[in-house]
């Protein structure tokens, strides 16, 4: 008789920005995103940082200027911004990452777009690259200036709860086992969203990896005592034991 059993592995990976750190690590192919040796552009010509891509840097920020309300003076957000800095260094596509940033998000965008950066560089030649800013909102009397997001003073997600995973089948008829390495975006409500699978098994456990990390629960990152979302993976370990 058969019993089978799965044992958690490690949060491997907690470090870094969605944009800026794992997701350089990941290459779609055939549908399911696996780790790769290389890197390569997304449709729209974007690298992600990471690997052989050197990260753009911000070489002169610009402060934020507050909104006029007075009322808004003493109040502390933390805005977290993705967007891409083209090959010439000009900010594009910026946007608010997570709901934090309110009332500021026109001040914290518009701050990053005044901001001027490094192009981030492939091989030694500059290209389009993803990255993330964060833009803390204390009070009038300390400046709001952007900076490039870094998981290095940032405390990283708790694990609060683990769902056990199931064993498919097909795994379980063939007398398969592994570790299955799924990556997920956590966000500001401690919920997986995003989720990929980076180091296949196949056999169906990948899936069953990805149902079971779908329904953990963290406690978010947290930057500046403020909840943000950070990327982080997952190893999942899948073992049978037989009893006689």
């Amino acid at each position: 008789m058969k019993k089978q059993m799965w044992t958690l592995g490690l949060l491997v990976l907690a470090v870094g920005g969605f944009w800026a750190q794992e997701s350089s690590a990941l290459q779609d192919v055939g549908g399911v995103a696996t780790h790769g040796t290389g890197v390569r552009p997304d449709k729209d010509g974007v690298y992600p940082a990471g690997l052989d891509v050197d990260a753009p840097k911000l070489i002169d920020a610009s402060p934020a200027i507050y909104p006029a309300d007075p009322s808004l003076a003493s109040l502390k957000r933390g805005c977290l911004l993705d967007l891409v800095v083209k090959a010439d260094g000009t900010p594009a596509n910026i946007q608010v990452s997570g709901t934090h940033c309110s009332p500021f998000e026109t001040a914290a965008i518009e701050a990053v777009r005044q901001s001027q950066f490094a192009p981030g560089k492939f091989h030694g030649n500059p290209v389009a690259t993803r990255t993330r800013a964060w833009v803390l909102f204390q009070s009038k009397e300390k400046p709001a200036v952007p900076e490039i997001f870094s998981a290095k003073n940032t405390a990283p997600p708790v694990l609060l709860n683990a769902v056990e995973a199931e064993y498919s089948e097909e795994a379980r008829r063939a007398d398969y086992q592994g570790v299955a390495m799924v990556a997920a975006l956590i966000g500001e409500d401690g919920r997986p969203t995003n989720i990929q699978v980076v180091r296949a098994l196949g056999k169906g456990l990948d899936e069953k990896a990805s149902q079971a990390v779908a329904k953990y629960r963290f406690r978010p990152a947290m930057k500046d005592g403020i909840p943000v979302s950070t990327f982080i993976t997952v190893e999942v370990n899948f073992r049978l034991y037989h009893r006689f």
